[in-house]
């Protein structure tokens, strides 16, 4: 490799956040959402309705007003409460089910992108990695999941190829420029497809203070029957 071939990328400032990356929200979230925000303009209407109409009440009338409406507030902010932690325990229970239905597949690539880097993810975790998160989405400036290695920041790239659609090198460079751009030291690539020659030869270039690990189908296949997981490329 020449080095006049060789691009460095300089930093970029982040605009968005430490992996704080916007998601689209769900349908079922703005629901709930919309639900909260109905019952507190509720409450909002009644007080400037009634409050006005106090002043011309006696006070001890007034005062049992006050504190019937205190009650019937304590009771709607108790159903609020009890109603934000049921759906909380239903959400954290579908994501539990979810993800043990994606780390019973069989064939890797029956997963779709997203669920793909959730199934890298477990396998992080299995592996002793920590922080791991998955930032990856509509703007995720080539960061896929987020994880710390023995104190070093890692940064993961995920691609569900088909078998016959491979990574090249500028994948790798890409990659490279953002664990510079992140200030990481190690990069890992995994795909279920395979990797060019190309590729392997920036993979393996020696950069001072950069690491990239590349993982292909065969070596992810591997990966996971290390860790019981039946999953296959095939």
């Amino acid at each position: 490799i020449r080095v006049s071939q060789v691009r460095i990328l300089p930093p970029q400032p982040d605009n968005i956040g430490l992996f704080n990356y916007p998601q689209k929200m769900s349908k079922k979230r703005r629901r709930e959402k919309n639900q909260f925000s109905c019952l507190a303009l509720l409450v909002i209407c009644f007080s400037c309705l009634v409050c006005p109409a106090l002043s011309k009440i006696k006070p001890e009338v007034v005062i049992g007003i006050i504190f019937l409406f205190a009650v019937l507030a304590s009771v709607a902010i108790a159903a609020l409460v009890v109603l934000y932690l049921v759906q909380k325990r239903q959400r954290a229970e579908r994501e539990k089910s979810r993800l043990e239905r994606i780390s019973l597949v069989n064939n890797i690539l029956n997963l779709d992108p997203y669920e793909f880097e959730d199934y890298v993810g477990m396998l992080l975790k299995r592996s002793g990695y920590e922080n791991v998160k998955r930032v990856g989405g509509s703007g995720d400036q080539g960061i896929d999941i987020t994880a710390c290695r023995n104190g070093e920041n890692v940064i993961v790239q995920c691609k569900r190829y088909d078998l016959g659609k491979k990574i090249g090198p500028k994948d790798i460079r890409d990659l490279r420029g953002t664990m510079y751009r992140e200030g990481a030291k190690i990069g890992l690539f995994v795909t279920t497809s395979d990797f060019t020659q190309g590729a392997i030869r920036d993979a393996r270039t020696e950069t001072p203070g950069q690491k990239i690990i590349l993982v292909n189908g065969n070596r992810l296949a591997k990966w996971a029957k290390r860790f019981g997981l039946p999953g296959q490329v095939k």
